[in-house]
């Protein structure tokens, strides 16, 4: 994919982070070790080395139910829908979910 689609910036998610001192927690550290998306996030990062691709983690706290649209909080169904009540905006969750991260990205470069 690297290599056909040329990126130039690669945005992955963190790991939630639950401590103050910004370390992992245990059940994350040993979740991450155990997953093979530990692994895929790896070599992603690996890769994007290697082609000088930037590669930037965010997190993804605070991104799920929060409507991309307008910024209220919305809701989410139980067929991985998702509704704002304020703006009638729908989507899908991981959709609406993704679009919050990208704008997260585009806030902190600011």
């Amino acid at each position: 994919m690297l290599a056909e689609e040329k990126p130039c910036l690669v945005v992955v998610t963190r790991p939630i982070r639950i401590r103050k001192n910004k370390r992992l927690a245990k059940s994350a550290k040993r979740k991450l070790a155990r997953s093979f998306r530990g692994f895929i996030r790896e070599r992603i990062r690996e890769k994007c080395e290697e082609r000088a691709i930037e590669f930037v983690k965010i997190s993804s706290k605070d991104t799920r139910l929060v409507c991309s649209n307008c910024g209220e909080l919305g809701q989410a169904t139980k067929d991985n829908r998702f509704h704002c009540d304020f703006c009638g905006y729908e989507a899908s969750i991981f959709m609406n979910e993704a679009v919050n991260i990208e704008n997260k990205y585009r806030r902190s470069i600011v």
